[in-house]
């Protein structure tokens, strides 16, 4: 009995031993400290961290890439809009006068202020006695008995810089003798009538269809003598307020060598829209033997202008006899006129004169 008290002893002892190894050998292999839940720990916060360095820095390149994308773009449109900038330039040039005015006995002038530049130069005047009434780019000046004469200067300015232009002018009106301005609703009469021949010859040449057109706002030209139907020219302005400038060209060659006496140019036109309130003017040109886009902004020599409250007219005086005697002894071909309308207003209409080409003529007494 003492004996099997003993063996159940060693047997309980046996099994504690047993139980107490099996659970040492369990933790071998794994330092204290560096458990698997720490391990995992630590490895998630370098991915997170290494994660964080590689999106911060891709966010900064991103930032930087853009930021200096936003100065490039930036930095190209500045340069192209500087680009387009122009400075400004500014041409005077009479656009009507002498005229005599009896009611206040004065001389007056019209001037024009040809002017160039972008952005649009804003234009100054030192004097102007029509307060801006035919717009920004004509001023009229009256001279007096008192004040026979007068410089008038004027500015162009834009963004870029200025320009400045001027011109003398000079009571050229006789003593109270000319006829006061045509009333804007009249009709000239010289139309009707058949001019005085101050020479041995008049001849009566009408403008070549082949070299007289229009051209529109410097792009496209259009051949009077191209058309399918009657020749004619147009000027005034488009629908889209696209200003169209008209030219006639007369053959002088005939003339040539001869001594003109006088001029006569004369044109029966049909008035298209509302063009009444703008100054129709006409000046001498040379566009040689064709019709260019460049000729658009071509300057005349001498400009005639008149009031639009009719549309058929004649004219007749010592700019254009000079103008064509000038023609012929530099032995051009051709005599050659630009037509325009001045300021034409924007309102989304047609507006201006249709001339058939055959109710134009110009006429020259020569000996």
């Amino acid at each position: 009995m003492r004996r099997k008290t003993v063996y159940i002893i060693l047997s309980i002892i046996i099994v504690i031993s047993i139980l107490i190894t099996a659970a040492t050998c369990n933790l071998c292999g794994i330092q204290p400290g560096t458990g698997s839940t720490e391990t995992i720990a630590s490895t998630d916060e370098s991915i997170d961290k290494t994660t964080s360095e590689v999106t911060e820095g891709t966010k900064d390149t991103t930032e930087e890439e853009s930021l200096t994308g936003d100065i490039s773009e930036d930095s190209g449109q500045s340069d192209q809009e500087d680009s387009n900038n122009v400075s400004p330039t500014i041409n005077l040039e009479i656009s009507e006068g002498p005229i005599y005015s009896a009611s206040d006995d004065v001389c007056y002038w019209r001037v024009i202020a040809i002017v160039t530049g972008n952005p649009t130069p804003k234009i100054t005047w030192s004097q102007d006695y029509s307060n801006g009434s035919f717009g920004e780019k004509i001023a009229q000046i009256n001279l007096t008995r008192d004040n026979p004469q007068y410089t008038l200067t004027a500015t162009a300015v834009n963004s870029t810089g200025s320009a400045t232009d001027n011109i003398e002018l000079t009571w050229g009106c006789d003593d109270g003798d000319d006829e006061e301005e045509t009333s804007s609703e009249e009709t000239v009469a010289e139309v009707e009538e058949e001019p005085e021949v101050y020479g041995e010859s008049l001849k009566s040449i009408g403008a070549k269809s082949s070299i007289s057109g229009q051209i529109i706002e410097s792009l496209t030209v259009f051949i009077a003598g191209d058309s399918s139907g009657t020749p004619a020219i147009y000027v005034g302005d488009t629908v889209s307020n696209l200003k169209i400038i008209g030219f006639l060209s007369f053959d002088v060659s005939e003339l040539a060598g001869e001594n003109v006496l006088a001029a006569w140019l004369n044109i029966k036109a049909n008035r298209i829209g509302s063009p009444s309130g703008s100054t129709f003017s006409i000046g001498d040109i040379n566009y040689g033997n064709t019709l260019d886009p460049s000729d658009y902004s071509l300057a005349p020599v001498h400009l005639f202008g008149r009031s639009l409250g009719y549309s058929d007219f004649s004219f007749s005086n010592d700019q254009l006899k000079n103008a064509v005697q000038s023609a012929l002894n530099d032995g051009r071909q051709y005599y050659q006129v630009k037509l325009e309308i001045l300021y034409q207003g924007n309102n989304d209409t047609a507006d201006g004169f249709e001339i058939l080409l055959s109710n134009v003529s110009l006429e020259v007494s020569y000996n």
